[in-house]
């Protein structure tokens, strides 16, 4: 069907030029005179088209089928992939909301419990009316605008490794005059000396400053600050006078005596300079701990740190998943069915008006061969080409 009206550019179609050559051999044949055209049916090239039109429009009928039923198909298809990018979209985006949501809520518990323990602000009334952060009075956090420590962690630890390293040589050389010849002896006690004598402190100011952060253990960790501090003091002044001993001591190489070359000094003198080195820096360590935000302010810092996270995490959701809600929202003008309907009549209709037009080419080449007005008369008031009824 499709290969016998190909277009492509010509005037006519095949099935025109065949009705207008087989209307012109009739003619010269003398097949007909001018009363069989009276009637349509009575003509067999009518009869012809008639059954060749119900072929094309029987197969136009099918492959419409085919077209409908793999249309369908494929829209049960990309429904079900679209249900299903739907739901994953909508779950995604509701567990980014609900995540913002308790960040909300966090965050403003936090932000409620750092007014009253500042008492810049009375508590939420009963009514639930909150006076809002805009409320004169109302804690809005430290002057300079930044929620960060005093002091960066990253700084911390550096600075605590500094420590750490100015105290190694003192307790290198008191641990080498037990036993000189063994060296990873001597490192296996210097390095944890050096490191509990910089953390101990350290951890003290971090118990000292963290105490009202869970009130309800009342003075423990103050306490327990203060007994680690005892400890580490115990423990520095008697590291210090081990180094003034062991450093007065004189030295025998090759069977020689060699006196100290600060034997002239006092052990009090001695005892004191180490001891000192050691109590700066633990109290250098003991500072860094301590300087830190208070608990409720850190408290607020996280909550807000969280909120933000989850603000943009939640806009990430949307934007990832938006194109899919708003298409599966979007509907088209007209839907595919119709689309592929409406293609199918202007198929029907183009069959149709190919047929007649054969029709009325055959009835055109038959007067002109015949040659007689009577029968180009006759051609001319034959009943056009009327088609199957679809």
């Amino acid at each position: 069907m499709a290969e016998n009206r190909k277009r492509a550019g010509a005037a006519e179609s095949e099935l025109v030029r065949r009705g207008r050559a087989d209307g012109t051999r009739a003619a010269r044949a003398g097949q007909y005179d001018e009363w069989s055209f009276e009637q349509e049916q009575s003509i067999p090239y009518a009869q012809l088209l008639d059954a060749q039109e119900q072929c094309d429009v029987t197969e136009e009928a099918i492959n419409h089928e085919t077209r409908l039923m793999a249309l369908r198909t494929a829209q049960a298809a990309q429904t079900r992939q679209r249900r299903i990018a739907r739901e994953a979209a909508e779950a995604e985006i509701g567990q980014a909301r609900g995540r913002l949501a308790r960040n909300q809520d966090h965050r403003e518990t936090s932000r409620a419990q750092l007014d009253l323990l500042t008492g810049v602000h009375d508590p939420i009334p009963e009514d639930g009316v909150d006076p809002g952060p805009t409320v004169p009075g109302r804690w809005i956090g430290p002057a300079d605008g930044q929620l960060s420590p005093v002091v960066p962690p990253l700084l911390k630890y550096v600075l605590m490794v500094l420590l750490a390293v100015v105290e190694v040589p003192i307790y290198f050389s008191t641990f080498r005059a037990f036993d000189p010849r063994n060296f990873a002896l001597v490192w296996c006690f210097t390095i944890p000396v050096a490191l509990c004598m910089v953390l101990a402190p350290h951890l003290s100011g971090l118990w000292l400053r963290k105490r009202l952060a869970k009130p309800s253990i009342g003075i423990v960790p103050t306490v327990a600050s203060g007994v680690l501090m005892t400890a580490w003091f115990g423990a520095a002044v008697l590291l210090a006078k081990l180094r003034s001993t062991t450093l007065v001591q004189p030295l025998f190489l090759n069977g020689h005596r060699i006196e100290s070359p600060v034997s002239n000094l006092g052990p009090t003198t001695l005892l004191a300079t180490f001891g000192l080195v050691i109590v700066v820096s633990g109290l250098l360590s003991f500072l860094l701990g301590i300087a830190d935000n208070h608990p409720a302010v850190s408290a607020f810092a996280r909550a807000d740190r969280g909120l933000r996270q989850a603000e943009e995490a939640n806009l990430k959701a949307v934007r990832t998943h938006a194109s899919v809600l708003i298409e599966d929202a979007e509907e088209p003008e007209v839907s595919p069915e119709e689309s592929l309907t409406l293609e199918h009549e202007k198929r029907l209709e183009v069959l149709q008006a190919d047929y007649a037009a054969a029709w009325a080419a055959y009835r055109d080449a038959w007067s002109l061969a015949a040659g007689n007005p009577s029968r180009t008369q006759a051609a001319g008031s034959a009943a056009p080409h009327t088609g199957v009824r679809v």
